[in-house]
């Protein structure tokens, strides 16, 4: 019988709580929101050159309380694409030049992010 994997290893799981399971997956851009369940919530790849696309995603961070998704692009656009749950496209803004390894939800205020340029 083949084994089957639900996350391979280039995949993040990156949020868990009582209601929400998040996960992305920087290579293919997709970006999957499940429920505690394991059931698909919502599930979209907006990887483009498009004025409301990422070119490569390098993180993402889920926003539980707002329901927003937060998309950190790869330089040379040093961008932060914001979505809704379902994928639609809210927001865009500007992140400082930056080697980012991770970026963490801290509360509904704040993100962190882990820049390794001075390492």
């Amino acid at each position: 019988m083949a084994k089957a994997e639900l996350l391979s290893p280039t995949d993040r799981l990156s949020y868990v709580s009582d209601k929400y399971i998040f996960v992305f997956q920087r290579q293919q851009g997709n970006i999957f929101v499940f429920d505690r369940d394991g059931k698909i919530i919502t599930h979209f790849n907006r990887k483009g050159r498009g004025d409301k696309e990422y070119n490569q995603l390098v993180c993402a961070v889920f926003d539980e309380h707002n329901e927003e998704i937060f998309v950190f692009d790869s330089p040379p656009t040093y961008q932060v694409l914001v979505y809704s749950l379902t994928g639609a496209h809210k927001r865009t803004f500007k992140y400082a030049d930056m080697t980012m390894m991770e970026a963490y939800n801290f509360d509904s205020e704040t993100i962190l992010i882990y820049d390794v340029s001075g390492v």
